[in-house]
């Protein structure tokens, strides 16, 4: 009997936007899912839940942006905020991801620098990094 297969979530929370992408642990290809408002906090946490739930997500990985030195800025502070709003209002794994060059990646990859394809490039980075270290 096979066992299922874990879901991931990938966020990538801007000012205005949150870019959401998904990636199963049988196939380990992020793909861009969806963008959702980020202004209001607390209504991005419950659309994110209503997904998760509807989803069957089982961890999530979200981006936080470092500053190129390694250090926090005004934004790194802004996520770190969400994240622990986040992390109350769910039982799901929370996982932080140096996010900083997804932005730069992703609108190398697409014209409009899409959120979800940054989301996608935070999840792929960190499958690749975390399932590199089982083989």
């Amino acid at each position: 009997m096979k066992t299922k297969e874990q879901i991931y979530l990938g966020i990538d929370h801007g000012l205005k936007n949150i870019g959401l992408a998904f990636a199963s642990q049988d196939t380990l290809l992020a793909v861009p899912f969806d963008i959702i408002d980020g202004t209001d906090q607390a209504r991005a946490i419950e659309e994110i839940q209503a997904i998760c739930l509807n989803e069957e997500v089982d961890v999530i990985i979200i981006g936080l942006p470092i500053s190129k030195k390694g250090e926090d800025s005004k934004q790194t502070q802004y996520v770190r905020r969400f994240i622990d709003q986040l992390k109350k209002k769910t039982t799901l794994p929370v996982i932080e991801e140096d996010e900083r060059f997804s932005t730069l990646m992703a609108a190398k990859s697409s014209e409009s620098g899409d959120d979800s394809v940054s989301a996608a490039i935070i999840l792929q980075s960190y499958l690749d990094r975390e399932f590199r270290k089982e083989k």
